[in-house]
């Protein structure tokens, strides 16, 4: 009789003690912390944090996957988008560092980034001046350059130290299909290397120069004020530019040209119009060339 009454006792303590942890366990789910959710978010970019202005910094990789955790609440939010990742530099020194990525994150956790550690380049900033030289490409549609001078002749080369060490020349490239009058063309300047390929990761200061041309040409110019025809009664009209340049190879197709834009009914407001040329010789004005072809006509009342 003893020995049965033992036996249910015990049973009836592991039964309680059962209840207990399933009572426990139901408790937690109701109102302790909720179930967690998880996200995958890919290609996170990962900021420097710390640089010094005389050094360069080239990260690989420059972006992460990072999976959260949190609630469905939470995972659905934006906030699960917008973990901080960060790479304290600040204490780097010129060579190459792998460093562990820092983060945080509001509202959730972040269980995973991968890769952890990235890699961190550190160059030395470093700038000198070279010189200019001039170069050229193309051909000039009509004859030939006579004389061309560089309004500043050095620029100044900064960037990480490899990069500006292979910068073997600095070069004003002229293209020369493009140069119709003597004058200043702004020239962007080029960085080359000793095979004469573009030099990435430096900047030029200035990027681009001034090159005064003057060209041997054939071509002969006349500079002719623009006339008005049929303008507007009880209207002012105002015309920019006044003046045109008219060239031509045949000397002679230059006397007694005139030019002139028509106004007849036009109304106020700001007009687009052709020069127009006339002359009493006769001549082929195809064969003429107009700079600008096109003014812009202002009529008021």
């Amino acid at each position: 009789m003893f020995k049965k009454f033992s036996r249910n006792m015990g049973l009836r303590g592991i039964s309680v003690l059962l209840a207990i942890i399933l009572w426990i366990f139901v408790f937690g789910q109701l109102d302790g912390a909720p179930p967690e959710f998880t996200r995958t978010i890919p290609n996170m970019p990962v900021e420097l944090v710390g640089e010094n202005p005389e050094l360069n910094y080239s990260l690989y990789p420059a972006s992460v996957d990072v999976v959260v955790e949190g609630s469905q609440q939470f995972i659905r939010g934006q906030d699960a988008l917008s973990p901080q990742l960060t790479v304290e530099v600040g204490n780097l020194s010129p060579g190459v560092h792998n460093i562990e990525v820092s983060s945080t994150i509001v509202g959730g956790n972040i269980r995973s980034i991968s890769p952890r550690w990235v890699t961190v380049i550190v160059e030395e900033v470093i700038n000198h001046q070279k010189e200019i030289s001039i170069k050229t490409e193309g051909e000039l549609p009509l004859g030939e350059i006579k004389d061309k001078e560089l309004e500043v002749t050095k620029t100044t080369i900064e960037g990480p130290a490899p990069n500006v060490e292979r910068v073997t020349e600095i070069v004003a490239m002229l293209d020369l299909s493009q140069l119709q009058q003597s004058g200043i063309v702004e020239v962007p300047l080029r960085a080359l290397n000793t095979y004469g390929e573009r030099v990435q990761g430096v900047s030029l200061t200035p990027s681009s120069v001034g090159v005064d041309l003057t060209l041997d040409s054939p071509l002969q110019q006349k500079q002719l004020e623009i006339e008005v025809k049929n303008a507007p009664d009880q209207m002012e009209y105002e015309i920019e530019p006044s003046e045109v340049f008219v060239q031509s190879l045949d000397k002679d197709a230059l006397d007694d040209l005139t030019a002139f834009v028509d106004l007849e009914n036009l109304q106020p407001g700001e007009h687009s119009l052709n020069v127009q040329l006339s002359s009493e010789n006769g001549i082929d004005f195809d064969e003429l060339e107009i700079q600008p072809e096109n003014i812009t006509v202002t009529i008021t009342d």
